[in-house]
């Protein structure tokens, strides 16, 4: 069971009027005698990152339980390894340093601090040695990667928004000539495509890790530069979602031999088996564990998690 309370606290002898107030709420700080009390702060700092950040601690909290009842630890050098692997995902074809700088921006944009996304790489090393490490692949699961990776592709920079009146508003803003990458930068809702200026891509097809109507909605557009009409997409919580897309570049299909590139297209099948076990087992674990929120200001306020 995971409780989470708040308490005050001071550093010097309060007055006699703080005393008196601190038998109905804690003081934090005093002005010439004036106290200000903790709901005054708090009221500050309470927002959706707020709760953003105490699920993470909570996520990790109930996967570091289920570590020390099975006997499993990560070090740092795993921890790490979390770490590479999170930027190669994050920008696969990109040199380190603009790795980085995407994996940055991507936290700034949700006001995260690097050690709360440390606590989600520790929960992910953890993770990875809880699960069955056994992967059965078959061939045509090695001929749907093919495609995949080197079939024809596409780019798109896309919009997202939880409403369809920030769709019209861009499009209006289209109209009077704004540059579709700022309205995208000022209005989209999806962090990790606006880490890359709204991009996505490029993908195929047969990319299951795009929405299907994305995918569907993309290479219906035939030049690049062409604009899709909106849609929606439901997302993982049931939430429905506004799309608008931009057709940016077209790949045609890479000749590649089948046979020269299997052993490749077989790490990439087991890293995307580990990474849904993983997501598997976490909300597993997560509805198995008994979660009590004490401070009714955190019940008000949620986002989505930094990462599944």
């Amino acid at each position: 069971m995971i409780i989470i309370t708040f308490s005050g606290c001071r550093t010097s002898p309060p007055s006699i009027s703080a005393i008196k107030s601190s038998y109905l709420e804690p003081v934090v700080a005093e002005v010439d005698g004036q106290p200000i009390y903790q709901r005054e702060f708090l009221d500050f700092i309470y927002n959706p990152i707020s709760r953003s950040i105490l699920d993470e601690i909570i996520l990790t909290r109930i996967v570091k339980q289920e570590a020390q009842v099975r006997g499993i630890s990560a070090g740092p050098e795993l921890i790490q390894a979390e770490y590479e692997h999170t930027l190669s995902m994050l920008a696969p074809d990109k040199p380190r340093y603009q790795q980085e700088a995407i994996f940055n921006y991507m936290l700034s944009r949700r006001g995260f601090e690097r050690n709360t996304f440390d606590l989600i790489l520790h929960r992910q090393a953890l993770l990875k040695k809880m699960i069955d490490p056994n992967i059965v692949i078959t061939e045509k699961m090695i001929k749907n990667e093919y495609e995949i990776q080197y079939g024809r592709k596409v780019v798109v920079r896309q919009l997202v928004a939880s409403s369809f009146r920030l769709i019209n508003q861009a499009r209006q803003r289209l109209k009077n000539g704004e540059d579709f990458t700022a309205i995208v930068m000022d209005l989209s809702e999806d962090q990790l495509s606006l880490a890359n200026n709204g991009q996505v891509g490029p993908f195929s097809q047969a990319d299951i890790d795009i929405p299907q109507l994305v995918r569907q909605t993309a290479f219906l557009l035939k030049n690049e530069g062409d604009f899709s009409e909106p849609f929606s997409v439901y997302d993982d919580n049931q939430k429905e979602m506004w799309y608008w897309i931009q057709l940016l570049r077209i790949y045609p299909a890479e000749s590649v031999p089948f046979n020269q590139v299997c052993t490749e297209l077989t790490d990439i099948i087991r890293n995307k088996e580990i990474r849904q076990r993983v997501a598997v087992l976490q909300n597993e674990l997560k509805d198995k564990a008994k979660i009590k929120i004490m401070d009714g200001r955190l019940l008000l306020t949620k986002e989505k998690p930094l990462l599944p």
